[in-house]
């Protein structure tokens, strides 16, 4: 069974080298869809062994990873930003684990945790999981920016998080990051203006969201804020479309209420998210931190709070491994904005 690996790629040569020899060494295969570069990431690519094609960019990246996938002849794929790579390399044996996986599960992706690190500070900034490993034939992606990996009936894909690898991504760096927000907000607002089905634009609302408060525009993040609490019916619907990946989301929206705490009813965001998002997660240790994180953002009693946080932390070991980062994003958030020690719950 081969293994691919595929990037899609403009103006990456800072980056791509690093990323393609860091899988080069469990890899059958290395294809890079080049969509418009102009500072030579293309013949860098050629001399680290891959085969370079071009696309022209449409402003649509599913559309240009599918393309991408459709060039693999491999029945796995690895599937990077020219901004992430492993450390260390990947070798033969981990290849090995790779089919092992796939050639013993029903699974059509391998979950990784990665890490956020910003190369200006050498900071670490953060964990997210993502979807690297892919069954070619088994996934696609959708959306035209922050592309999801759908299987053949448009749901995520089944998958398992696999902690064994260390994967690095550095495209949160302050000296790109600015740009790439600008880049996104262009094509989101875009498809917010071409879309007309309610919950597709209620999705691309939540992106905007996300990307306006990264950016410090936070008038407008308020504004996506308001369209999101005006459409909380779709609210439970996302949460089974994109499962925990809603977690995340929700706090950009507790984010964006707080920064401009006047213009929204404590018990409107209460009502319509918290309670909607608890109602997805009952009884689980996520639904308790966004329980924690409302009462510490908009209805805070010390006492309350603290018996509370004492019982979650009692509770550590009942987290599925998938919703590991997004509630040490959680939890990291409380925090942060509570200067108390963890240890003795105390200030």
């Amino acid at each position: 069974m081969r293994i691919s690996a595929c990037w899609i790629v403009k103006n990456e040569a800072a980056n791509i080298r690093k990323s393609i020899m860091s899988v080069k060494g469990c890899c059958d295969e290395l294809i890079v869809v080049d969509t418009g570069s102009a500072d030579g990431t293309d013949a860098i690519a050629a001399l680290c062994g891959a085969r370079v094609e071009r696309f022209a960019w449409i402003g649509d990246f599913s559309a240009a990873k599918n393309y991408a996938l459709s060039l693999c002849s491999g029945e796995y794929v690895i599937f990077l930003d020219a901004d992430e790579y492993f450390e260390p390399a990947l070798s033969e044996e981990d290849g090995g684990m790779i089919r092992f996986v796939f050639e013993h599960t029903e699974i059509d992706s391998i979950q990784l945790l990665r890490t956020e690190l910003d190369i200006d500070g050498g900071n670490v900034l953060g964990e997210t999981v993502v979807d690297r490993f892919l069954r070619r034939g088994a996934v696609h992606f959708e959306n035209k920016i922050h592309e999801i990996p759908k299987d053949a009936q448009g749901k995520p894909p089944q998958s398992i998080v696999f902690n064994g690898l260390v994967l690095t991504h550095s495209g949160y760096s302050k000296s790109v990051f600015e740009k790439k927000l600008l880049r996104n907000i262009e094509i989101l607002e875009r498809e917010q203006a071409r879309l007309q089905d309610s919950f597709m634009l209620f999705l691309n609302a939540q992106y905007l969201l996300r990307e306006y408060i990264a950016l410090g525009d936070y008038d407008m993040a308020a504004h996506y804020c308001r369209y999101l609490l005006r459409h909380h019916d779709h609210f439970k619907a996302a949460c089974k479309l994109h499962g925990t990946g809603m977690l995340q989301r929700f706090f950009h929206a507790l984010d964006a209420a707080s920064m401009r705490r006047e213009q929204f009813s404590e018990r409107e965001i209460y009502d319509k998210l918290v309670a909607g998002l608890k109602a997805n997660y009952p009884g689980t240790r996520e639904s308790a931190l966004v329980e924690l994180y409302y009462q510490l953002r908009f209805d805070y009693r010390e006492e309350r709070f603290l018996r509370e946080l004492e019982a979650l932390e009692a509770r550590l070991n009942e987290l599925p491994g998938a919703l590991i980062a997004e509630c040490k994003y959680v939890e990291a958030a409380i925090f942060s904005m509570y200067p108390f020690d963890k240890s003795g719950l105390s200030r």
